[in-house]
């Protein structure tokens, strides 16, 4: 089985390694940047991630308008991006998703329940794939 790449975007460092372990953990390739800017020179590298996961609350750029930017580059507009936030509101959650993300998770998060909704996206990805080469 391949191994899936999940690019995460998270400047605060602490959940940057527990995430990171935690996907690890799950047999997933991590690349991580703590800003919009590293974000970029890794994605410039021709990176192509299974999966976004990214912060909303960003020193550089919010992580809102990174997901646009990915959404307007033909090589990751069909990516999952699933949003992080501490703000766990169900209507903050539903914004989110208005405005384009896949999805979305609250910080704090449990092991079991955070690789389970990556699993899932990881998932529909596959078969969107297998529907698009069908």
């Amino acid at each position: 089985m391949t191994r899936t790449l999940i690019c995460l975007v998270e400047d605060y460092k602490e959940v940057e390694v527990m995430v990171t372990k935690m996907l690890k953990f799950a047999g997933h390739d991590v690349i991580s940047a703590p800003s919009g800017a590293i974000l970029d020179i890794i994605l410039h590298q021709q990176v192509e991630p299974d999966l976004f996961l990214i912060d909303l609350s960003l020193p550089d750029e919010s992580g809102l308008s990174i997901m646009r930017r990915l959404r307007g580059d033909a090589r990751y507009k069909d990516t999952p991006m699933v949003a992080l936030s501490a703000l766990s509101a169900h209507a903050f959650r539903r914004e989110a998703i208005k405005l384009g993300f896949d999805g979305f998770i609250a910080k704090p998060f449990d092991m079991a329940t955070f690789n389970r909704i990556v699993r899932g996206y990881l998932k529909r990805r596959r078969v969107a794939a297998s529907a698009q080469a069908s």
